[in-house]
């Protein structure tokens, strides 16, 4: 069995929590990591376990609070995994837009997606990971010429980055 443990803040104790036996409600999960302050790659393996338990409203609850302005604000700090959150939002809203077959619920979801990995790129303009999720997008979108160029990006900074080699040969 799985467990994450998250550090108590000021102390030497920590919360174990079983991840096959994740709280129904995700907000039991939020308080304990907001009131231990605990790091934001926590935030982001809850969400994933969250996600793989087919509990999307759940995974969306904990990203959703991880990208909120009061935590970013006490994340400064900490780019990367706030961008991760980031990413991993714009990736989920990504996929929704490539799976949907109605025109209007198809471009909401492109435009929730673009609307997280712009905010990504403000946190960090050159992050390679945010360029992928950007790339395949614009993929998704049917976008060829403009998700070649953003994967070319990456490629040109890191020639081994597969996944911008594997979007790239998409295009």
């Amino acid at each position: 069995m799985a467990c994450v443990y998250i550090p108590v803040q000021n102390s030497s104790e920590e919360v174990r929590v079983d991840l096959d036996e994740l709280p129904r409600d995700a907000a039991d999960i939020l308080d304990i990591l907001k009131a231990e302050q605990a790091p934001l790659n926590l935030w982001l393996v809850f969400a994933r376990e969250y996600f793989k338990q087919g509990k999307i409203k759940e995974f969306l609850q904990i990203l959703e609070e991880g990208s909120s302005p009061e935590i970013d604000e006490y994340y400064s700090d900490v780019k990367y995994d706030r961008i991760a959150i980031l990413n991993a939002l714009g990736a989920y809203y990504s996929n929704l837009g490539k799976v949907e077959t109605k025109q209007r619920e198809r471009d909401e979801y492109f435009i929730r997606a673009t609307h997280y990995y712009n905010k990504a790129s403000r946190i960090d303009q050159d992050e390679p990971t945010t360029f992928v999720g950007k790339g395949q997008l614009l993929l998704a979108k049917g976008e060829l010429d403009q998700s070649s160029e953003v994967f070319k990006i990456v490629i040109d900074g890191r020639p081994d980055n597969v996944p911008a080699l594997l979007g790239q040969g998409m295009c």
